[in-house]
C-alpha cells in the first residue's frame, strides 16, 4: 500500500480552492451554459468555443476585411475591452435571460448563487484561509 504525506499549508489550501473553483466552473459551463447559450451566439463569436479559436477568428477577420474593403473602401476597426464587465452588468437582467433559456430549476439555482456571489472576484482562491471571511464562489456546493 502506497501512502503519501504532505504538509498542508495556507498556500496549498489556496491552490486547492482555486482548483476546485475551476473544475466546478468548467463543469457548470459545459453542462448548463454551453447547451443553452451556444446555439444563440453569432457564428463569428469564437471565444471559448470548441473547434473554434484564434485560427477561425483570423479567417473571419480576413473575410470581413475583404467584404468591408469592397463595400466601403476605407474603414476602421475599434478594438475594445470593457473593464470589469461582469461586475458592471445588471445581474437581475442576466438571471432573467438565463431563466428564459434554461428550464432546469436546480441549474438556475446554481447559476443564480454563482452570479450573486460575484464569481469573478473569487478567481484568486478567495477563501477564509486568506484572511477573508468570504469562501470560494463554489463553497455552497459542499454544504
Amino acid at each position: 500500500m502506497n501512502v503519501m504525506f504532505f504538509k498542508l499549508t495556507t498556500q496549498n489550501l489556496e491552490k486547492l480552492f482555486l482548483m476546485i473553483d475551476k473544475i466546478i466552473n468548467h463543469l457548470i459551463a459545459r453542462e448548463i451554459l454551453y447547451p443553452a447559450v451556444l446555439p444563440r451566439l453569432l457564428d463569428c463569436n469564437v471565444a471559448s468555443r470548441k473547434g473554434l479559436g484564434t485560427a477561425k477568428a483570423l479567417k473571419y477577420r480576413k473575410d470581413y476585411d475583404n467584404y468591408y474593403k469592397m463595400r466601403y473602401g476605407k474603414y476602421y476597426i475599434l478594438k475594445a475591452d470593457v473593464s470589469k464587465f461582469f461586475q458592471n452588468i445588471d445581474h437581475e437582467i442576466l438571471k432573467e435571460k438565463l431563466r428564459k433559456v434554461i428550464k432546469d430549476k436546480d441549474a438556475i439555482d446554481i447559476l443564480e448563487v454563482l452570479i450573486d456571489s460575484n464569481i469573478q472576484e473569487s478567481i484568486g482562491a478567495r477563501s477564509k484561509y486568506r484572511g477573508n471571511d468570504k469562501p470560494s464562489a463554489c463553497h455552497f456546493l459542499f454544504k
